[in-house]
């Protein structure tokens, strides 16, 4: 209710995101599939992120679960980062390093906008 009350408010069109209250993989896989269902059902032209860590995002990406958008909030310290269970290297590694072979799903991120369907 709370994505379509947001939409209708004309905000949440660029990306629709949840901040879940669990990083439980099987939670957030079911939130990113009521997104892509909402999505579908309304032909809504969005991205969906569930704002949870970057490691059970690629997870799901992995599992082929509806991500469009991995997030991860980044501090301005080391230390700050270290709380939030993140580093550059595994930053580096886990995104970075992800090829589009790795995917099993076709998310809509691997493939860019041809120019040409842009007006």
């Amino acid at each position: 209710v709370s994505i379509l009350d947001g939409l209708s408010l004309g905000s949440g069109d660029a990306m629709i995101g949840i901040n879940p209250a669990s990083d439980n993989p099987k939670n957030v896989d079911t939130l990113l599939k009521l997104i892509d269902q909402l999505r579908q059902k309304l032909e809504i032209p969005t991205q969906a992120c569930v704002l949870t860590h970057v490691t059970t995002q690629m997870q799901l990406m992995k599992a082929g679960s509806p991500l469009d958008l991995v997030f991860q909030s980044i501090a301005g310290t080391e230390a700050t980062n270290k709380s939030y269970g993140i580093n550059l290297a595994m930053l580096q590694e886990k995104l970075v390093g992800m090829k589009v072979s790795d995917v099993t799903a076709p998310n809509r991120i691997s493939a860019p906008v041809p120019a040409a369907s842009v007006r």
